[in-house]
Formats: structure tokens, sequence, C-alpha cells
């Protein structure tokens, strides 16, 4: 007989031991005695007229053709292929394909030197002693690694940068090689044979049984929703499982038919490997040992899905128009928030998608807390330790762009420095810029909400001097105002605006008002330098139609004010008052509560207010019935209260998440007030984003002074900021066919 590369042999008739060739796996290796042993032909060697062969234990030997003797396909009973250094990958592929598709599982031996397995051992044993071993969780086991099996496992990345060093040079990085190239051969195959095509294949995942004691030292893994998506997208996806197992300890493994078939009993033994069909099989692994196993799964390509055209409820899903007749449309927005946001990009990524928390520990070069703090709250200090002090550099001021002299921008309070910076900034956004508006007078008004003077509360106290002919104009409110619209030649109305927590929310109205009587462009700005939320943020509105081609971002539908008159105190929220300004807004937006997708809470988290304001406008939203739940939010989860500027804030959110079509979520919400009663009311109070039912939404706000004073507002938009918002008719998803 002809011997060939690839063909297998055994070896017979040696009469001494042989030493295997030189190299890595003969180090420290004595000479063997060979007969008996199966190998695979590599080449023949001329110069010494021998063939190099390569045992089932991966050794590398020079043997002379006359001691070796050609296997026969009934000696290798128990392998279905045997995969070695001159295996043909096609041939290969196509015989264990053949196999899977008659049987659903096949057995392969594999020429892996016995050094190599010693080396991924030790390699294992030393990722368990550095804690990267670690146990699945409870509902993922199954998945993983198969009926009644659980083991103490990792993943390795291995053409990432994440696996160390010692990791990387041993054999673990030959084995992925070889399970990629084994997808690569079974890929050609699979799709003809067995009705799927092989896409990709998961990392490879070490895992090794828990020894007696150690269940305690690897307790199972918590599962979050990300990782149960993760693991549901795996199990529809995997086709194949793949498991080699390394030893030292032999074991069995049993094959459990999906179809109602008889069970199928295997060998598990060093230098095998074994894949199985997974819509065929499920597997139950027992080792008899300590034993390593390499595994990983082939996985089918992600569904497609195919849209469809809808047919017959135009009038369902069309696109609404927005607010009728007369519209205003916000053209700028810029504002400084919590967590260090700059403009309303970064604060819709904190906020928005992120659902970032901006308190922070009150910082040092703001005060020393540590004078003030005072937890049992007996010697009359403050028991809270932070604040959403988010905007920086509230110290530095380019007094020369803004024309004030350096010894009166040293006494300005820095609230006008930030609405000054801020307001020139939502200006500029919307098309206007310093030097146009100085050469000739623009009708543009200027409004500010605020709530606070505390410059003036430290220049009463001497913590700073006001002295001067520049002293009262730096700390008065009404020139927080007044100073831009001078700076910029505005004239329009200019004014603050002071009702508390309402302040900004309020003075958006007023805006409004201003705008639809004069016909001129207004402009909103708020600030709170040093309040328990810092913000400090601007709207600029114009009457115009929503047009996003030229810059608009959204509309304000309609916005209200009111006052709760007698209530059970001068502070106490009065919700009668608060539903009639939501009422009044609806009413001048024209719409009904049902077509309103999110609701942006005054949310200040007191055990009294909230349970109020819930109350009230569940009462308004229940009017109607709704097609979907309303999704509740509030900024203040991630931002505090800004008190003054609160409002604005509020309303800021809904103009992002209209424009968005998305639904923010709430931070630190765990456990519902017990007294927020929303039995019976559909609404989601999220704690994660949601997208609105179409590309279009409506969003309303409330804020309310703790003098009583009530205002509410509501934004329209369409979807323009993200890859939803093509401002066409929605379509149906249709699922692929193979899921039911």
């Amino acid at each position: 007989m002809a011997f060939l590369p690839g063909m297998l042999v055994q070896i017979q008739g040696l009469n001494e031991k042989v030493l295997p060739l030189a190299g890595r796996e003969a180090q420290g290796t004595a000479p063997m005695d060979l007969n008996g042993m199966r190998a695979q032909l590599v080449q023949y060697d001329r110069a010494v007229r021998k063939w190099i062969a390569a045992t089932f234990n991966g050794q590398m030997l020079a043997i002379e053709q006359q001691f070796l003797r050609a296997l026969g396909p009934e000696e290798l009973k128990g392998y279905d292929f045997v995969m070695g250094p001159k295996s043909d990958y096609n041939l290969s592929g196509q015989a264990i394909t053949e196999s899977l598709a008659t049987k659903g599982y096949a057995v392969v031996k594999l020429l892996v030197a016995d050094e190599d397995e010693a080396q991924m051992l030790a390699a294992a044993r030393r990722l368990d002693e550095q804690g990267e071993f670690s146990r699945l969780a409870v509902e993922f086991e199954r998945g993983y690694l198969g009926l009644d099996s659980s083991a103490k496992t990792v993943h390795l990345g291995l053409n990432s940068p994440d696996p160390p060093d010692f990791v990387r040079q041993s054999a673990f990085k030959t084995m992925d090689d070889n399970f990629g190239q084994l997808c690569s051969m079974l890929g050609s195959y699979t799709e003809e044979s067995l009705g799927f095509e092989i896409y990709s294949r998961t990392d490879l995942l070490l895992r090794m049984q828990l020894a007696d004691g150690e269940e305690e030292d690897y307790p199972p893994a918590d599962v979050d929703d990300g990782d149960a998506e993760g693991f549901m997208h795996l199990m529809y996806r995997k086709r194949l499982a793949a498991m080699q197992f390394v030893g030292p300890a032999e074991g069995s493994l049993k094959l459990v038919s999906t179809q109602g078939g008889p069970d199928v009993e295997l060998a598990a033994e060093p230098h095998t490997m074994l894949l199985i069909l997974s819509s065929r099989w499920d597997f139950c692994y027992e080792p008899e040992g300590q034993s390593l196993v390499l595994q990983t799964f082939f996985l089918a390509a992600p569904a497609v899905y195919t849209m469809l055209e809808v047919h017959g409820v135009d009038e369902v899903l069309s696109l609404a128009t927005g607010p009728t007749g007369e519209q205003i449309s916000i053209e700028g927005m810029y504002c400084r928030y919590g967590m260090a946001s700059e403009g309303r990009a970064q604060f819709w990524s904190g906020a928005g998608k992120a659902s970032c928390d901006g308190l922070t520990a009150v910082p040092q070069n703001r005060w020393d807390n540590s004078l003030y703090f005072d937890s049992d709250q007996t010697a009359g200090g403050t028991y809270c330790n932070h604040g959403c002090f988010g905007i920086e550099g509230v110290d530095l001021f380019d007094c020369r762009f803004f024309e004030v002299s350096p010894m009166e921008a040293k006494l300005m309070d820095p609230v006008q420095r930030q609405v000054l910076e801020v307001s020139y900034s939502a200006l500029l956004e919307a098309g206007y810029d310093k030097n146009a508006l100085q050469r000739k007078a623009t009708n543009i008004g200027h409004f500010v909400g605020i709530d606070k003077d505390d410059w003036m509360v430290m220049a009463a106290a001497g913590d700073i001097n006001l002295g001067g002919a520049c002293g009262a104009a730096a700390a008065a409110n009404s020139i927080t105002a007044n100073r831009f619209s001078y700076l910029m030649n505005l004239k329009g109305a200019s004014m603050t605006i002071d009702t508390a927590c309402s302040s900004s929310l309020v003075c958006s109205h007023v805006s409004k008002l201003h705008l639809r009587a004069k016909g001129c462009f207004t402009f909103n700005s708020t600030a709170d330098g040093y309040a328990r939320g810092e913000l400090c943020g601007a709207l600029c509105f114009a009457l115009k139609q929503f047009e996003p081609q030229t810059g608009s971002i959204c509309c304000l539908a309609g916005s209200q004010a009111n006052q709760d008159g007698r209530s059970a105190s001068l502070t106490a929220p009065n919700g009668p008052a608060q539903e009639k300004c939501i009422k009044a807004v609806l009413r001048e937006a024209g719409l009904t509560p049902s077509e309103v997708d999110i609701f942006e809470c005054h949310g200040t988290g007191t055990a009294l207010g909230d349970p109020i304001e819930v109350g009230s406008f569940k009462k308004v939203m229940s009017a109607t019935p709704r097609a979907e739940p309303l999704s509740i939010t509030s900024s203040k989860s991630n931002i505090a209260h800004a008190e003054g500027g609160a409002g604005l804030a509020g309303f800021f959110k809904c103009c992002l998440q209209v424009s968005q079509c998305e639904a923010s979520p709430n931070v630190h919400l765990k456990v519902k007030n017990p007294h927020i009663d929303m039995e019976g009311f559909p609404c989601h109070m999220l704690s994660e984003s949601l997208c609105t039912r179409q590309d279009d939404a409506y969003a309303g706000v409330s804020s309310f002074g703790f003098g009583g004073t009530n205002a509410h507002a509501e934004a329209w938009g369409r979807n323009i900021m993200n890859s939803r918002g093509n401002l066409e008719l929605p379509k149906v998803l249709e699922l692929p066919k193979n899921i039911k």
C-alpha cells in the first residue's frame, strides 16, 4: 500500500525506544516506546528516508515506513474524524457536516501535544488564582453548560488586548485559532446540509468543575436586563456547540434528544472534541475529576427584519401637524446644568440617555461644608452634604467681550455673568451675533426667571464689598435681565421675574404673551448660580412656523400660569389650582389629554408635594382613554432642584425629549412613594428610556412656586435628532419566517 501525507497509521515492530523530534514538544522528554501508537503522516523526509508523523497525543516523530501500518475505518470507531496537521480541510468540513446531518453530533480526535494540554491547565489554574474565574448566573448555566451542570468559567477574547501575556502566549491561542478554522471549514457545507449558515462564533469559554467546598467561593452572578437580553440573543442564534476536552480527568457526556429519541452516552476524553447540533440535542457533561474544557458556540446570522408598508391605519399612524394656528418656534437653546454639561447635546447625553446622577459632595472650592454640616440637626446646621455643582469656571469671565470693566466684573454677581454667557450662546444659535445687533437695534425681549439674591445677602453679611459706583448694579436682580438687553442693543421688554421655584417657567409664559402681543422675537433665560442645583439655561422663541430645515428645534404649544389663592397655608401646594393650570394649557394647544406623550413633573421629592402633583395631573390626564401609557419623568433626579431655574430645566428637557421622540429615565427610582396613588392610571414612571409611539410627540412640564404661583407648558416636536427621524409614515416589522 502506498503511504501518503494525511494517512492515519499505527506504529508497530520497533525494537527500541525513540526520542521525539527536537523542538518544544521534545524538551525534557525521554525515549518512548512507540509500538501501538497511532499517528498521522505529515511528510516524507527523503534525506533520512523516514516519515514525519504526528501521534494522537501530539508528539512529532521520524519513523521508517516499514514500522507503519495503515489504519482501517473499523479501527477508528468512536471517532468520526481525526484532525491533525495534514488533514484536508475541505474533506474534514464535509465529513464532519455529514456526521452532524446524520447523527446530530460529531466526535473529532485532535492531535494535541501533551505539553500543550499541560500548559493550558497551568494557565487556567493561574487565571483561577488571580480571581478571573467566576460562576455564571443560574439562569444562564443550562444554556452555556448543559443540563444539570454548574462550573466556574471565564471568557477569553484572545483577539482583544484584554487577556494577560501568559494566556496570549499559551496554547490557548492555538486552540482558539483551531476553532476559528473549524468554523470556516464547516461554513461551506452547513447551509446546504443543515439548513443554516455559520455567521460567527463566540469567544473561547474555559470551564472547570467546582471542587468540593468551592460552592461558597463562587456564588452565581447577578443578572441585569442587558445580560438577559444578550443571553436570549445568543441562545436564539446558537446552532452548534463545540467542546474540546483538555483533561487531565476523563468523563462522560450524555446527549439528550430534543425530539424524543433515545439518549446517547459518549466518552469525554482528553485530545477529543465534540460538536453538537443544538436543535437535535441537549447535553449533560460529567467529569470524573478535575478537568478543563474549552467551549465555543457557532452562531447563525443575526435576525434581519423586513419593513412592510402599513395599510388601512393612516389615521392612526399619520404624523400630527403640531399646534394649530400661529406657532411659536424654539430657535435656539443653550444650557449649563449639572454633570458639567455644556449645551443641549451634552445635557441629553447625560440626563436623557445615560441617566446620570449629577449630585456630588460640596466642593471645597465653593465652601467648607464641614463647618455647617449637622447630620443630627441639633446645632442649626445643614443635614445635606451634597448638591448638583455642575457649572465649571464660575470664577472666569471674558469681561472685554461683554464690555464690562475688570473692576465691575469683579463685583458682579456670578449669576449675572452666567446669564450673559448662556443668553448669548442661545442667541447665537438662533442666528444673531453681537456685532450685528449692536449695529442695528432689534425688537428682542429678554426675560429672566430667578428667585435668589445670594450675592446681596453675602454683601450684607460682610463677606463681599459692593461699595463704589458699580456696587448697586453688580448685585441687583433686575439688572440681571437689563444688562444683557443693554449690551446687545435689544429693544424688547426686559425684566426679571421671581415666583420662587416656578420663576423660569412663568417667565417663559410671559415671554409668549409679549411675543404674541408685540410681534417681537422673544428670548428667555434663567440662572441660579449657588442654589441646591446649579443651572443656567436659555431658550430663543420666535413667532414662526416650525421649520426643522431652517434650524427650528421644537414648538411651544401652549403655556399658562395661575395662583393657588387661599390654600391650607401660604406654602402648601394646591391640587385643584394645578389641575386648572394644566387644563388651560391643553385648551390653548387644542389637545386632548390622551395626545400628551410625556409629563415632566415638578417632582421635588417631598412626601407632600409629589402625591398632590401626581394626583392633579392624574385627574386631568385620565379624562380621556389612552391608547399608550403616559411616560412620567423628572429632571430633578439628574440635576437636583434648581429652584428658580427648575421650571426651565424641565421645559428644556421636554424640548429635547420631543425632538428625540424619546422619554428619558428617572434616576434612583426604586420604591414608589406609598402616598402616590396610580391605581387605574396607565402610566410609566420610567427607570429606562422609552421611545414614543410615533415620530412626533407632546411633552408637558409643571412648575410650582412655594408661594402658590403655578405654571405649565407643553412642547411639541418631531424626531429630528436620531436615526428614526425621517418624518415618514412609520412602518411595521415583519419577523423572519423562522420566528414564531
